[in-house]
């Protein structure tokens, strides 16, 4: 060793404490110039912050290029955690192992890490999205994430300034330990003024403060809009999204209509809607079309109350899909049936969608011509790989309150996929050579052209049952982490089967499945004991510190939940009749949500002298009644604007309308026609037709009576109709 050499000062020490023995003995030499390799190194590094005794934990797969069945493996994840050695290479992370240092440098970083100590603690904070618009008196949320960086996890307090005025936030939690996520939301009055704000998040947590900024931009908050599109062909639904601004609503009428092309939905904030599942119906009609109905991507953007069906022959082999979502944010698919689909009723693609699907119904979802696919929900995250998946967290795709009948998986996942799938029903029985066997609930590993495989599920409270005696696994789990407990089983042999497939690194390595009950064989089938040890790679117990997230999902409660709706259409609207006699009118009770509830009519505001009847007085909607109106030769004449009322599901709609035309022609003769009007209220349009019919003589004014005024526009649902009676 040079007496002169500037690295003695640090090398004498780690011999002298036992750190370092030199690389010869006889006489005593260190070999400064010589090289460690990088692998090496990360032992004595390690030794000098926790003591010579140190043993890594088991290692987490960071790096793409580290032999994870070598020694080395966990010392190096442990570096990584400790912060004292850097990556060679991103995309992927790459370690170099057999690369070198010299040892002079060695022992320099030697010497710092034993006097340092374990790395303080350091965090990260950073938002997704870090920006977003929303208009006057509605809010919005973001998903704020604490990374670790360095040192052992302490608690960090979030906090959040420079909202505008009348605005307000909320964190869910309001406190985390990194590396953890939490939801902002941002909530905004009628009177937040508008304009663009660089909100600042704070992260607060042992002795450290980090910040992000969201940047909010506030518009004109007006009542939004809804368009009715004149069909639900391509084209007419297509013109009336081009007609809504960020936040409407595009109504489909009631119909059955051929649906051949595809739609991207990307404003944000819209919603598309049915006037509900047994009134609203898009088809396919020709084989190839294998993109979804609609793509969704934008944010923020709502799929709900439509039928769509796929391709029946049973001959098809189209790999159609229903809904096709790629990389966006807080979606949600609600209250739609689908049928008849060879690749699945909704897929969802991209690295960073989240959102809900919600009370939607899946049934026949396969097809014998194409011998594979077939699925109720299908995820995939685009073959990225999250190295700290958080469970029970909002990033996810959350599958609720579904229900799947006939199916070859009712959700099936790859290619970095993260789901949650509960409180759903799932039924099968179909029984063929092929089908056969099929479970419920599915998980890759890398396999089948994704690069990576599933990398969590969350599976809990269902209903899973088959009658098919073939049916063996009600989930087969092949690769990823998660927690499966709660489910009830029936007719199935095994609750989850545990299998791999591809690289290990994928394979199961942190999966808890605990009280599953009713399979006919026992709770957990392992296809790979040689491969997959319990209390390593799975644990037949309880998660310690697993939360499930919010539920229902806080999606569902924006006051877009399904619900039980109808409006009540008369036709026709006005009759003339004279003392003594009759009329009738079709009252017919239209489905507009939901499933069909039963729903009683009445009538009122009936002249003196008059009764009503309903032919049937109570109806399951979309349903007719007729209601007859009887007078007496006592009857008053004149002109009335009679309530036609129903009430079901909690709801209450009624029909009701203003006319004169009648009267006036009831009192002058039918071929009564009036003068030019003189304008007296203020309230008519006299370039209509009916203005100077409103222009009656003094002595009729006065014993008129006066009916409310409803405005109907032709962009608005209203669930007000009338019927007027001259008499």
């Amino acid at each position: 060793m040079d007496l002169n050499s500037w690295a003695l000062k640090w090398i004498n020490p780690m011999w002298n404490e036992g750190f370092t023995a030199g690389c010869g003995t006889n006489p005593l030499i260190f070999c400064p110039s010589q090289w460690h390799k990088r692998k090496e190194a990360v032992v004595y590094f390690l030794r000098m912050m926790y003591r010579r005794d140190y043993q890594p934990p088991e290692p987490k797969h960071y790096f793409s290029d580290v032999d994870y069945s070598d020694w080395s493996g966990k010392w190096i994840d442990a570096a990584q955690d400790a912060g004292i050695v850097e990556a060679c290479g991103t995309s992927p992370l790459r370690f170099c192992p057999e690369e070198t240092l010299k040892r002079e440098v060695a022992a320099y970083m030697m010497y710092y890490a034993k006097n340092l100590g374990p790395p303080s603690f350091d965090f990260s904070l950073s938002l997704n999205p870090s920006s977003g618009s929303i208009t006057q008196g509605s809010e919005t949320s973001t998903t704020v994430t604490a990374t670790l960086v360095s040192g052992t996890t302490q608690q960090v307090s979030l906090s959040c300034s420079g909202l505008p005025s009348g605005a307000s936030h909320s964190f869910n939690p309001s406190s985390i330990s990194p590396t953890a996520s939490s939801v902002l939301t941002i909530s905004t009055s009628s009177s937040t003024p508008e304009g663009t704000y660089s909100i600042t998040v704070t992260g607060t947590g042992g002795v450290k403060t980090r910040t992000a900024t969201y940047t909010l931009t506030i518009t004109d908050g007006g009542l939004p809009s809804e368009i009715v599109a004149n069909s639900g062909s391509p084209a007419d639904i297509q013109a009336a999204i081009d007609m809504v601004n960020a936040g409407d609503t595009i109504r489909i009428p009631a119909g059955r209509f051929a649906f051949d092309g595809r739609i991207e939905l990307s404003k944000e904030g819209i919603t598309v809607t049915g006037t509900g599942t047994n009134e609203t119906t898009l088809y396919r009609s020709a084989e190839g079309t294998n993109s979804g109905f609609f793509k969704i991507s934008g944010n923020k953007i709502t799929i709900k109350n439509i039928r769509f069906l796929g391709i029946s022959d049973p001959d098809s082999n189209s790999a159609d899909r229903g809904i096709y979502i790629g990389n966006e944010i807080d979606f949600r698919i609600t209250g739609c049936y689908f049928e008849h689909f060879g690749h699945s009723g909704i897929n969802v693609y991209g690295k960073d969608a989240r959102g809900v699907i919600d009370h939607c119904k899946f049934v026949d979802i396969w097809k014998p011509a194409i011998r594979n696919l077939g699925y109720g929900v299908a995820v995939e995250r685009d073959n990225y790989w999250e190295e700290n998946v958080q469970l029970g967290g909002p990033d996810a795709v959350f599958i609720e309150d579904c229900e799947f009948i006939r199916f070859r998986h009712a959700v099936a996942a790859n290619a970095g996929a993260h789901y949650v799938f509960r409180y759903n029903s799932v039924w099968n029985d179909k029984d063929d050579n092929y089908y056969r066997g099929s479970q419920a609930v599915d998980a890759h590993g890398q396999g089948y052209g994704s690069t990576v495989g599933t990398r969590a599920v969350e599976v809990y409270n269902n209903i899973l049952e088959t009658t098919v005696d073939g049916d063996s696994n009600a989930a087969l789990i092949r690769g990823g982490d998660g927690v499966i407990f709660n489910n009830t089983i029936k007719g199935y042999n095994y609750a989850v089967t545990l299998t791999t497939e591809g690289d290990s690194k994928y394979q199961i390595h942190d999966l808890w499945i605990w009280n599953n009950e009713g399979a006919k064989s026992g709770e957990v089938s392992n296809a790979h004991p040689d491969q997959l040890e319990e209390e390593r790679d799975y644990y037949l117990r309880q998660k310690p510190g697993y939360t499930p997230y919010t539920y229902p999902h806080p999606l569902t409660l924006n006051g877009l939940s399904p619900s039980f709706d109808f409006s009540i259409s008369l036709s026709p609207s006005s009759a003339s009749i004279s003392q003594g006699s009759s009329v009738s009118t079709t009252v017919t009770a239209i489905l507009v949500s939901e499933t069909t509830q039963p729903v009683s009519l009445t009538c009122s505001d009936l002249p003196s002298g008059a009764s009503y009847s309903f032919d049937q007085p109570s109806v399951n909607p979309t349903a007719s009644s007729t209601l007859a109106i009887l007078t007496s030769s006592s009857t008053p004449a004149g002109t009335y604007s009679i309530t036609v009322t129903g009430t079901g599901g909690g709801k209450t709609r009624t029909a009701t309308k203003e006319a004169v035309v009648y009267f006036l022609r009831m009192m002058y003769g039918r071929d009564y026609q009036p003068p030019e009007p003189k304008h007296y209220f203020s309230d008519v349009d006299y370039n209509d037709w009916s203005g100077k019919y409103r222009s009656m003589p003094p002595r009729m004014r006065g014993s008129s009576r006066r009916v409310g005024r409803v405005h109907c526009a032709s962009a608005r649902r209203t669930h007000s109709q009338d019927l007027s009676q001259s008499i």
